[in-house]
């Protein structure tokens, strides 16, 4: 067996476009509760308000610090992406991403 072990670095857009992950039979089930999205969106917030100021311009943001959410663990087999450790923090960001985009249908500026 040839297995290779890969570290990146990558932003949540490169985690989740055009991605699909799997979930093997020994993880367990999504458990994190409001606490945990709460603490997660908190130190988003913080981080977020460390750099923000009034004065900037809407695309500032995209200069503002990156946020470190944390290792992530993703097993390739036989083409098919499997979450190893991350599962509650992937699954997470993803319906967030999802009430983030059906909140914003209607409005004139929409974030992609």
């Amino acid at each position: 067996m040839n297995a290779e072990i890969q570290a990146d670095a990558m932003s949540v857009r490169e985690l989740l476009d055009g991605k699909k992950y799997g979930i093997d039979e020994y993880q367990r089930e999504y458990l994190w509760q409001t606490k945990h999205v709460s603490d997660m969106l908190e130190d988003f917030e913080s981080r977020f308000l460390g750099a923000w100021d009034e004065s900037h311009e809407y695309e500032a943001v995209a200069s503002y610090p990156q946020y470190f959410l944390g290792p992530m663990v993703i097993s390739a087999i036989n083409g098919e992406r499997l979450i190893v450790d991350g599962q509650q923090l992937i699954t997470t960001l993803t319906l967030l991403l999802i009430f983030l985009h059906h909140l914003q249908q209607g409005e004139e500026a929409q974030v992609d």
